[in-house]
């Protein structure tokens, strides 16, 4: 049977702080509005028990951290999730296996190669010296890298030697795991998947709305 992915995505803007704030209230869930990561927070525990709670019908939801401080649902063994924001949106991926997701919003940097040749392999920064549109390579193949760490929730520091790609049709592919990912485009940025036989799954994608409806939306394919 094919894997079942859902990817729910919010977009800041659409939602009032305040209202927010009561709507996680309602899932007996509050947060030091003091913090300064206090709207980063807010979001991403509303989009989890939103999601978990209203759209997968769960119930005596439990989260625990493993030893490298990724989320898990302890209650819930047969269903994995991630999340990932920018400062507009923020993203939820969910699955039946260990899944990571990365959205990055697609800004100018004069910065590219200096990243690239810190984080990246001697031959992934050859292929982004000839690359003919830096910009969208860049943020495609760190996308790649950072979803594959966050399913194997390693991190970027620790993860990146085994997160390898190179290029096959224009196209970025993992030297070891080539049918795990699928890459998109939604508005001014990309998001990345890395999940178990990614292509073949059967993939869904929804917006959670300001009146809290699962909208279910298209994306292009990168």
């Amino acid at each position: 049977m094919s894997n079942q992915i859902k990817l729910f995505i919010i977009d800041f803007n659409d939602f009032d702080i305040d209202d927010l704030a009561l709507k996680l209230q309602s899932f007996c869930v509050e947060l030091d509005s003091n913090s300064k990561t206090y709207k980063q927070k807010l979001f991403s525990q509303f989009i989890r028990y939103k999601v978990l709670k209203d759209f997968f019908k769960l119930s005596k939801i439990e989260f625990s951290v493993n030893q490298n401080n990724k989320p898990y649902l302890e209650s819930h063994s047969h269903r994995y999730f991630n999340i990932s924001h920018t400062k507009s949106h923020i993203v939820m991926a969910v699955a039946d296996e260990e899944i990571g997701v990365d959205i990055e919003e697609i800004v100018c940097k004069k910065s590219f190669m200096n990243i690239a040749r810190r984080y990246f392999s001697d031959c992934e920064v050859n292929e982004l010296e000839q690359s003919k549109d830096l910009q969208k390579d860049f943020y495609t193949l760190w996308i790649l890298k950072e979803s594959q760490v966050k399913r194997s929730s390693l991190g970027i520091a620790y993860g990146l030697k085994d997160a390898l790609f190179y290029k096959k049709d224009d196209c970025w592919t993992s030297e070891n795991l080539e049918k795990d990912f699928l890459t998109y485009g939604y508005m001014n940025s990309v998001i990345s998947i890395c999940c178990n036989e990614a292509r073949n799954a059967v993939v869904e994608v929804f917006k959670i709305t300001n009146n809290s409806s699962f909208e279910e939306i298209e994306l292009s394919r990168l």
